[in-house]
C-alpha cells in the first residue's frame, strides 16, 4: 500500500513540474545597440516556431507573453539576427550587434561607389543573383517586387515590351515620370531589350534627390544605376546558360472540314435533325410534300 501511495505521489510531483515548466510567463527587456548603447525602436521580437510577436517601442523596450522555456528571436534591418532562451526569465534584454556584411555592401552612386554604412541617401541594389531569377530579355523586370516604391506597369501585351517604371508616385502631370537610366555612368535612352540581363553585375535604384544630383532635373524621378560585368583576374571560367521554351495559343484545336462535298453532307445532317427535333419534320412529310 505504501508504495503504490509513493508512486501515485511521484506521479503527481511529476505532472506539476511539467505544468509549471510549460506555463506561459510575461516578459519585458529592452533592446540596445552594441556599438552606441541607444535603444532600437522597431525590432521585431517573435517566439521561435511561431508567428507571435511584438515590435519595441521608441524606447526599444518590448513586452511579450512566452512559454517559460521558449526562445525569443530577435530581427531586426542592419542587425544580425539572434535567438534567446527564456529560461524562466521575466526581464530578458538583448543587444543588438550590426550586420557588417550589410553595411559593408557597395552602392553605385553618381559620384562613384559608397557603402550602405556611409551612404545617406535612399538606394535598393540588386545583385546579379536576383536578376538571374528572372527569365526575361527586359533588365529591369528584375525590380518588380523587389525594390519598394517601385511601380511597374506594361501597357501591351507585346513580347519583350518595357514597362512603364515610376519610382515614389508620378512627379508631374504632364510631364514624364519615367526614370533616368544610366549604363556604366553614362545615361542611356535607348531600347533597354538590347541589354542583355546575363552581362549586369547590379542595379541600382536611388529613389531620393541626394543620390541622383549630379543628373539634375533628368533624375527628378529616379535613377536607375546598371553596372555591367568586368573582366577580373582570376581562371578562365565559362558559364552557359540555356533557356528554351514553348510559344502556344492555349487554345484547343478542333477538326475543320476542307472538303465541299464532306462540308454539305454534314450542313444536311445539321439541318434534317434540327427539322425532325425541333419543327417536327419527317423524311416521310418531305416526300409527300
Amino acid at each position: 500500500m505504501m508504495k503504490l501511495f509513493r508512486i501515485c505521489l511521484t506521479a503527481i510531483a511529476v505532472l506539476f513540474t511539467a505544468t509549471l515548466s510549460a506555463q506561459d510567463i510575461k516578459v519585458t527587456g529592452k533592446v540596445t545597440d552594441s556599438l552606441n548603447g541607444e535603444s532600437v525602436p522597431g525590432a521585431a521580437i517573435r517566439i521561435k516556431g511561431t508567428m507571435t510577436g511584438v515590435v519595441t517601442d521608441l524606447d526599444g523596450i518590448y513586452t511579450i507573453t512566452v512559454p517559460s522555456d521558449g526562445v525569443l528571436v530577435f530581427t531586426s534591418l542592419g542587425y544580425v539576427q539572434k535567438e534567446f532562451p527564456v529560461g524562466g526569465r521575466a526581464v530578458v534584454d538583448i543587444i543588438a550587434e550590426p550586420d557588417t556584411e550589410l553595411l559593408d555592401e557597395t552602392i553605385v552612386v553618381a559620384f562613384g561607389t559608397s557603402t550602405k554604412e556611409a551612404f545617406t541617401g535612399s538606394a535598393t541594389v540588386i545583385n546579379s543573383s536576383d536578376i538571374s531569377k528572372v527569365q526575361t530579355s527586359e533588365p529591369t523586370r528584375a525590380l518588380e517586387g523587389l525594390v519598394a516604391g517601385v511601380q511597374m506597369t506594361t501597357a501591351t501585351g507585346t513580347l519583350g515590351a518595357s514597362p512603364s517604371i515610376i519610382i515614389r508616385g508620378v512627379s508631374s502631370i504632364n510631364a514624364s515620370s519615367a526614370p533616368l537610366y544610366v549604363v556604366d555612368g553614362i545615361p542611356y535612352s535607348g531600347d533597354l531589350n538590347n541589354i542583355n540581363p546575363s552581362d549586369i553585375e547590379s542595379m541600382t535604384v536611388q529613389k531620393d534627390a541626394a543620390s541622383s544630383s549630379l543628373y539634375g532635373a533628368r533624375g527628378a524621378n529616379g535613377v536607375i544605376m546598371i553596372t555591367t560585368k568586368k573582366a577580373k583576374g582570376s581562371e578562365a571560367v565559362i558559364n552557359v546558360d540555356a533557356k528554351w521554351g514553348l510559344n502556344t495559343r492555349a487554345m484547343k484545336t478542333y477538326d475543320l472540314i476542307s472538303d465541299p462535298g464532306q462540308y454539305y453532307e454534314a450542313f444536311y445532317k445539321a439541318v434534317t435533325a434540327y427539322g425532325s427535333s425541333v419543327e417536327g419534320i419527317t423524311n416521310e412529310y418531305l416526300l409527300n410534300s
